[in-house]
């Protein structure tokens, strides 16, 4: 989440100093510094949950090593940047730089409202230049929704309520009318996994009993597996 940018040009060295010593994240998209906001409890739950996914799947496989909280660097003709994916798989040898990697196969980043736009379009082009990326995963954030509901032939009684409906995928939260009786149901999940094989056409995965396979690694994560305690 970008939740600040200083606007000011500084050098790729400037940077990496200063992030050395922060005890904030930031992104450094071309020269300039963006501050990342905290995750929240599900956004960190679902990252958990691929990241013991992946290793269990990998383990013993010394050239696919998965990481969270580590830079991705890309270099352009025209500058550099330093992105912080949520989860990273490379299995590169040059990657062997502490600070930041260079040479990823996997990349997965979390949706959340603030940081969509980002990920999908900026983020998208910028990780797709990157020749040893094979795979790039967003995983779309995942909530409750408030529906009415009544006893099988029975009619609505009491007084009706009006209630903040919380957002579906792809639409705005809004406040509704509904009888006080009311069940809870999950809203929609989805994870959309594009590969450079496919020329970064992407592949959704919806059902909840189905699997996101991940080419890159060899393996499949069950799509409930994802989404376990969110």
């Amino acid at each position: 989440m970008q939740a600040a940018e200083n606007q000011d040009y500084v050098s790729v060295s400037e940077y990496l100093v200063a992030e050395a010593a922060s005890a904030v994240r930031h992104e450094y998209p071309g020269g300039l510094v963006s501050a990342m906001a905290g995750e929240t409890r599900d956004h960190n739950q679902m990252v958990g949950n691929l990241l013991y996914a992946i290793r269990r799947q990998v383990k013993g496989t010394a050239d696919q090593v998965p990481m969270i909280d580590i830079r991705v660097n890309l270099q352009f003709l025209n500058g550099e940047c330093f992105y912080s994916p949520d989860l990273v798989v490379t299995g590169d040898q040059r990657d062997s730089e502490e600070r930041f990697i260079r040479y990823p196969k996997l990349i997965v980043e979390v949706l959340s409202e603030s940081t969509e736009r980002v990920d999908r379009h900026e983020k998208f082009f910028a990780y797709t230049q990157i020749e040893t990326l094979e795979e790039y995963v967003l995983v779309a954030p995942s909530g409750r929704e408030v529906m009415p509901h009544t006893a099988a032939g029975a009619r609505p009684s009491g007084r009706s309520s009006v209630h903040l409906q919380p957002e579906r995928w792809g639409t705005p939260a809004r406040w509704v009318s509904s009888w006080p009786l009311r069940s809870e149901r999950r809203a929609p999940t989805a994870v959309t996994v594009f590969r450079r094989a496919d020329n970064w056409k992407g592949e959704t995965v919806t059902d909840t009993k189905g699997s996101v396979a991940l080419k890159s690694l060899r393996l499949e994560v069950p799509l409930a597996e994802i989404y376990e305690g969110v």
